[in-house]
């Protein structure tokens, strides 16, 4: 874990992590919903997972959310559901207050909303199997 010295004024470091959270939010979106797609079209989730990892969204983020989901680790893995939908609710209440439009996080924020009223007492991956029910398949190696 890393300290980043980011400014002067108070609240900047919340700052820095509410636009963190954006991006995380909804990359943990399109990581779940491009693999229901995948699996729902008959890939197998290894030809997935190998090939976005070897892609430019072949980070640490991809790789640890898609190994859990593959893995069906949904409870007890660090990452609990309602603190991403705590966060995502600052960073959309912060980007209010400066303007900013947040169409995307606005999205994230709805399902992580949908999977807490199905899955309270689980982690943020329990949101593929919302997507799962819906499109009728489930995503594993």
């Amino acid at each position: 874990s890393n300290i980043f010295h980011v400014g002067e004024e108070i609240g900047e470091g919340q700052t820095v992590k509410a636009s963190l959270q954006v991006f995380i939010g909804a990359s943990f979106t399109a990581i779940f919903e491009s693999l229901v797609l995948g699996s729902k079209a008959g890939i197998k989730g290894q030809i997935l997972y190998d090939v976005f990892s070897a892609s430019g969204v072949g980070s640490p983020l991809f790789k640890n959310t898609a190994a859990l989901i593959m893995d069906r680790k949904f409870k007890n893995t660090g990452s609990h559901i309602s603190t991403m939908y705590k966060d995502l609710g600052i960073s959309l209440n912060m980007a209010k207050k400066n303007g900013v439009p947040l169409f995307t996080a606005g999205a994230a924020y709805e399902l992580f909303q949908a999977g807490i009223s199905m899955f309270p007492d689980e982690d943020n991956w329990s949101i593929v199997k919302l997507l799962e029910q819906i499109s009728g398949t489930e995503v594993h190696w």
